[in-house]
């Protein structure tokens, strides 16, 4: 009867130490996640924007939850038959050197822990470009890392350009009353005005018809 109490009293022991492992350990965690949560997960996004065929366009690739970086070297994921990249500036809010050639690599005289836009990659779009295409970048195990050289890895979260704004007949960036008198003229067969053509399927049914008068008259209405 005593050895079977014995063995109780230590079975319940165990249990009440298993039990108060476990908490702390559940505690713990939670901290960590709320931590985590609240500062958020060190990423990079690359921007979006609309552009021309033929013309050019800026994307801002700004950082979030900056754990603190010394230097990096991306590879710039985009379309080529589409676009061109022409050159890349760095905010002047991260001191350092910014360089382009076959990567793009910056080295800092310190640590950027700020949040905010790093630098902008300037394209050049293709006469024949059509649609949205996705701009990325791309980096392998030890090409970002803080000043005392320790690896950082971040989430790279993905752009794009859209070429062509549907309604911009003119292609100025604006939608305005002159792009529905444009489009007018380009169906009356008017000759003296210039016109982007992808543009001018308004609707985007694949055809420049009266239809695509009577949607822009719709977007200029509001």
């Amino acid at each position: 009867m005593k050895r079977n109490l014995k063995t109780g009293t230590i079975a319940f022991f165990v249990a009440v130490i298993v039990a108060v492992f476990a908490f702390t350990f559940a505690l713990i965690f939670s901290l960590v996640t709320v931590r985590a949560s609240a500062t958020g997960a060190p990423t990079i996004t690359v921007g979006s924007a609309t552009a021309n065929a033929g013309g050019t366009v800026d994307i801002p690739v700004s950082v979030s939850g900056n754990p603190g970086i010394g230097g990096f070297a991306f590879t710039v994921d985009y379309d080529e038959s589409a676009m061109t990249l022409v050159s890349a500036s760095q905010s002047s809010a991260i001191g350092g050197q910014l360089y382009l050639s076959q990567r793009l690599i910056w080295i800092g005289a310190e640590d950027y822990e700020g949040n905010g836009i790093l630098f902008t990659l300037k394209f050049t779009v293709s006469d024949d470009a059509s649609g949205t295409y996705a701009v990325s970048l791309v980096y392998k195990k030890g090409d970002v890392c803080n000043y005392n050289e320790e690896e950082v890895d971040f989430l790279i979260v993905p752009g794009s350009i859209k070429v062509g704004l549907p309604g911009d007949v003119s292609g100025d960036g604006l939608i305005t009353i002159k792009d529905l008198s444009d489009l007018k003229h380009l169906l009356a067969g008017l000759s003296g005005n210039e016109y982007i053509l992808a543009n001018c399927d308004v609707n985007e049914d694949g055809k420049i018809t009266i239809k695509d008068i009577a949607t822009l008259k719709i977007m200029l209405a509001g």
